[in-house]
């Protein structure tokens, strides 16, 4: 491997090996008692090259998270600006419900309320009472990927699943839909911000 890691290996009462890599130093291994070591190494070194690749994509999530700096600048909606009065949260509770609104007009759907919350694990979610929830810190986005969150949510109004059919209608909406996806992926540091 490329980098100098540590392998954390873990047996238990499973049937099959898994590998995981936790950050650019460790890769975590859990495998069958019965599992040699041998055959744990091998599966390992077998996995090299895709233990290099995730450890690129970690780098380069870090490397674009460093570029902000929260202390000097203020981020709303994919711009950057100095310092002022309007808080995240105050910004947050003034733009995404427009957003939200203004989509959900233009492409025929309808929710009973919108709530902003914060939360580390995701960006938004659609009850079966039509409840639109969103993460606070969408605020943060850049606007094509605060459009994303809100049309994938909203076409849960019409499919509570990830089926093809759920991700076939927000290709219809938004046909570069798998780009912003990824794109968000890269934004992922944000979540764990408590914004003020």
């Amino acid at each position: 491997m490329e980098n100098k890691i540590s392998v954390k290996i873990e047996k238990s009462n499973r049937k099959t090996i898994s590998i995981q890599v936790l950050d650019t130093a460790t890769v975590q291994v859990k495998a069958p008692l019965r599992c040699s070591n041998k055959n744990i190494w091998e599966f390992i070194s077998s996995k090299t090259s895709w233990i290099n690749k995730q450890i690129a994509q970690i780098n380069k999530k870090q490397h674009f998270a460093n570029n902000f700096d929260f202390e000097k600048y203020t981020y709303l909606l994919g711009g950057i600006y100095t310092k002022q009065d309007l808080s995240y949260v105050e910004a947050a509770k003034k733009y995404l419900p427009k957003i939200a609104e203004k989509l959900a007009a233009q492409l025929g759907y309808w929710y009973k309320e919108l709530k902003l919350k914060h939360s580390k694990r995701i960006w938004g979610s659609f009850s079966s009472k039509k409840q639109l929830v969103l993460n606070i810190n969408c605020v943060f986005l850049p606007l094509n990927l605060i459009e994303y969150v809100i049309v994938h949510e909203l076409c849960h109004s019409k499919e509570m699943n990830h089926s093809p059919k759920f991700w076939k209608l927000v290709g219809i909406h938004l046909p570069d839909y798998k780009k912003r996806k990824e794109q968000l992926k890269n934004y992922a540091f944000v979540l764990n911000l408590k914004l003020q």
